[in-house]
């Protein structure tokens, strides 16, 4: 493993690759992918019902993207974490976040020791050639 320091306010990184933060962490992002999957699912549509769908969506998207609100506690808690899970990763661009081989466990690894470790591995020629 790695001896990185990682502080118990970023401890959003132990929840895995299944978890999902809410809607109001990326605001701008979570609209372009609905309009994007919206546009996908009406395709089979005519001009008239897509266009229908739009002016219903649209005012409620306008809603979501200028109303600043949370629905709890644990989402102004979860908005603490990714921010300061960010920081971390911003202020240590020394560390690697990788899914460990096993189980469902994110590893935090020295980026020097890793590409080392790699170029060890890939110049092995008793397995690669």
């Amino acid at each position: 493993m790695s001896s990185i320091n990682i502080p118990p306010s970023s401890n959003l990184l132990q929840l895995g690759n299944n978890f999902s933060l809410p809607p109001s962490i990326d605001k701008k992002f979570t609209v372009y992918e609905f309009i994007k999957d919206l546009e996908n699912n009406n395709r089979g549509f005519n001009n008239a019902c897509k266009s229908k769908i739009r002016a219903s969506v649209v005012p409620c998207l306008e809603n979501f993207l200028l109303n600043n609100y949370f629905n709890d506690n644990n989402e102004l808690e979860l908005l603490n974490l990714y921010k300061t899970t960010t920081v971390f990763y911003k202020k240590n661009p020394n560390v690697i976040f990788t899914r460990a081989d096993k189980g469902n466990v994110i590893m935090a690894l020295c980026k020097y020791k890793y590409f080392k470790k790699m170029v060890q591995l890939l110049t092995d020629n008793n397995t690669y050639k």
